[in-house]
């Protein structure tokens, strides 16, 4: 899959675009120092309770329940040309409501 990028002065860039029949796919790009990386740093942190993730997961968990077609999220790693990690693209593919209908 192609992923196209644009430059964000607070280096997170959402964009959407309709990629798919029935769904509008949402681009959410930042371009930090990537997953690995921040778990790492989390581990070290005392009393640090990562809640975004988990949070969102059962928000979409619960918003699922009341669609034939559920929304999906992917989450790519990206990395520079020397492997080092680049931040991150979560890409959520939310149905349209004539395809929940």
């Amino acid at each position: 899959m192609k992923v196209e990028t644009h430059n964000h002065p607070t280096g997170i860039s959402p964009y959407a675009g309709a990629t798919k029949l029935g769904f509008v796919d949402i681009f959410i790009e930042d371009n930090g120092i990537g997953r690995k990386l921040s778990q790492q740093l989390n581990k070290q942190r005392k009393n640090h309770t990562s809640f975004a993730n988990s949070a969102n997961g059962k928000r979409i968990e619960l918003i699922n329940q009341t669609l034939e077609e559920k929304i999906k999220v992917e989450i790519i790693d990206k990395v520079d040309e020397s492997g080092s990690p680049a931040g991150t693209i979560v890409i959520l593919s939310i149905p349209s409501i004539e395809s929940t209908y």
